[in-house]
């Protein structure tokens, strides 16, 4: 069971690295992997907060659909990034977590008391799209059990029926190349020429990821690509840059950032700029290096396309 679980937590890991395009519908049989913090309290339910997470954790454990990180894989990713865990976390706190933790959803809660009455609140949280879906329940008496049943099943069912909001599919790279050359169809095509150097821990890289990945894309729907500078009608320059970010056991994760300048020569004088900030993970440093830079350079050969056909 185990193995299984970390297998999955490594496919969201990637699956939140890769570069985000066109999206489409989630299967009904996704499987999630699911970051459960520990739930928020009051002064008047001290303590209870911790037990009332366990409780749905092990409920939501028996989940066909939904797979949990170890508690202790969350405790250290944030520890190291000095986050603590949270009863309470926003969509944008969401989608940082997730990229840290490799958690699709994040399930937050409270337990409260309302008059004589003690309340147990839930939400799950997309890391991906932001879209939350709420559970509540009474707990009566100190029949917890059946209050975290309760609460997991309809988090459970919320997930299942609203998969495609909670972790749309991402483009692949063939469905990519063939959006961009329905972009480009009929039109003439300028001359292009591109220079983007980079470093990794202050290392030059011989072989440019993000320049390497902007130029297959262009050649791959027919922009002609020339090496003297003076012979193109738009000129794309720019720096990109990759350092470690953290280590998950074998896994080693790193940030990429590339900016680009964009001037063309009908327009001299005139310039479009753009960035971005990307991540992979992978066993080696240098591979997740790479990675990282190829998929800045992927999302930022959309954005060149598109200054091709303006």
């Amino acid at each position: 069971m185990k193995t299984i679980r970390h297998f999955v937590v490594l496919a969201s890991i990637i699956f939140a690295a890769l570069p985000s395009y066109a999206q489409e519908a989630a299967p009904k049989s996704t499987v999630f992997s699911v970051g459960l913090l520990p739930f928020s309290e009051t002064d008047d339910t001290k303590d209870l907060g911790a037990s009332a997470s366990e409780l749905v954790a092990a409920q939501l454990g028996m989940s066909g659909n939904l797979v949990l990180i170890e508690r202790a894989q969350l405790d250290a990713v944030l520890s190291e990034q000095g986050m603590g865990l949270t009863g309470t976390v926003d969509p944008q706190s969401a989608a940082t977590l997730g990229k840290l933790t490799g958690a699709q959803i994040l399930v937050t809660g409270r337990v409260f008391k309302a008059g004589k009455n003690t309340y147990c609140i839930a939400k799950a949280i997309s890391t991906t799209t932001g879209r939350s879906l709420p559970a509540q329940t009474q707990i009566k008496g100190d029949d917890w059990l059946n209050a975290s049943t309760v609460l997991a099943n309809t988090l459970d069912d919320s997930i299942a029926k609203n998969a495609a909001d909670m972790a749309p599919r991402l483009e692949t790279p063939e469905e990519r190349i063939e959006r961009l050359k329905k972009l480009v169809a009929g039109k003439t095509l300028p001359k292009v020429f591109i220079r983007i150097p980079e470093e990794h821990l202050s290392r030059i890289i011989p072989d440019p990821a993000v320049q390497t990945e902007i130029e297959y894309t262009l050649q791959r729907i027919g922009v002609t690509l020339v090496t003297d500078e003076t012979q193109a009608d738009i000129v794309v320059t720019g720096e990109a840059l990759s350092e470690r970010a953290i280590q998950l056991g074998t896994l080693v994760s790193c940030r990429a950032r590339c900016e680009l300048t964009l001037t063309r020569k009908s327009a001299p004088g005139a310039k479009q700029v753009n960035r971005i900030t990307t991540g992979a993970v992978d066993i080696a440093e240098n591979t997740a290096a790479k990675q990282a830079l190829q998929n800045a350079g992927a999302k930022l050969a959309d954005w060149v396309v598109a200054e091709l056909v303006k």
